[in-house]
């Protein structure tokens, strides 16, 4: 297996332990949020602000740095 599917893959278990941690730990009552980026819009959702605002701003870093890894391709 490649190295790349293999670090997909445990990422993947990371983010579900995770998030059965926080479920279980809390009582069921977490905080979730998102960006969808369509063409230049974002749109971002969740149901708490500071978890939109954080959202959004990993939203903005990732876009920049994806302006400028791929500025010359």
């Amino acid at each position: 297996m490649d190295i790349g599917f293999k670090l997909v893959i445990i990422g993947l278990v990371l983010v579900l332990i995770g998030l059965l941690v926080s479920i279980l730990g809390e009582g069921g009552r977490t905080k979730f949020g998102g960006v969808v980026i369509i063409g230049p819009i974002p749109i971002a959702f969740g149901n708490s602000p500071m978890i939109i605002a954080i959202s959004i701003i990993l939203a903005f870093i990732f876009v920049v740095l994806v302006y400028t890894f791929f500025k010359g391709v």
